[in-house]
């Protein structure tokens, strides 16, 4: 049986992600106001819900939930039009020939798009710089690679089968060369001040 989610005393009866946000709307018949609308973000201890609001009234929470759902997704387009994205993901065909026997350490990753929420499936979503870890190396692509995204440089987990090849030099973008370069600098700094304490 699937586990109820809570926000306090609210049953969480609907949520929906959208870039940055994610929406939920809770119910409690007993409470003063008995529809809540939250965000829910992850902390060390699990979820909290934050910009709270709560009602009566359904369809005005349904109002302050669609103002919000707008917010961002202005948000969205603000940010793809300021990279003259063109919505489209890469395939394939942007991949090395040989990117299965390859080791991905330091080399520039293309996501799976399905690894991707439908908002960020877009060519410079797609790339991460591989940085270290167990899938890097050829036949254990099961394992963890820790990588950093080129986009907006947040740094996260994937694991190999989430990938889907090394970036061939020739699509690469001079921005996203550039980033991968920078990144890979202070990677390394960082590697000869740790190694220099030891």
């Amino acid at each position: 049986m699937e586990e109820k989610e809570y926000a306090g005393s609210y049953q969480i009866e609907q949520s929906f992600r959208l870039g940055k946000k994610h929406f939920v709307l809770g119910v409690d018949e007993k409470a003063q106001e008995k529809y809540l609308l939250a965000e829910r973000r992850m902390n060390a201890f699990g979820y909290e819900y934050v910009e709270a609001v709560g009602s009566n009234d359904y369809l005005e929470i349904l109002e302050e939930y669609t103002l919000r759902l707008h917010e961002e997704l202005d948000r969205l387009r603000q940010e793809r039009k300021g990279r003259s994205s063109d919505g489209i993901p890469f395939g394939l065909e942007a991949c090395c020939a040989e990117s299965s026997k390859m080791n991905y350490e330091n080399q520039i990753l293309i996501l799976n798009p399905s690894f991707l929420a439908p908002e960020y499936r877009t060519k410079e979503d797609q790339m991460v710089l591989a940085i270290s870890g167990f899938g890097c190396t050829p036949g254990r692509r099961s394992h963890k690679i820790y990588c950093q995204s080129l986009c907006d440089g947040e740094k996260f987990y994937i694991r190999g089968y989430d990938v889907l090849g090394v970036l061939d030099r020739q699509n690469v973008p001079e921005w996203a060369a550039n980033k991968a370069h920078s990144i890979r600098q202070k990677e390394r700094k960082a590697r000869q001040k740790f190694n220099g304490e030891r």
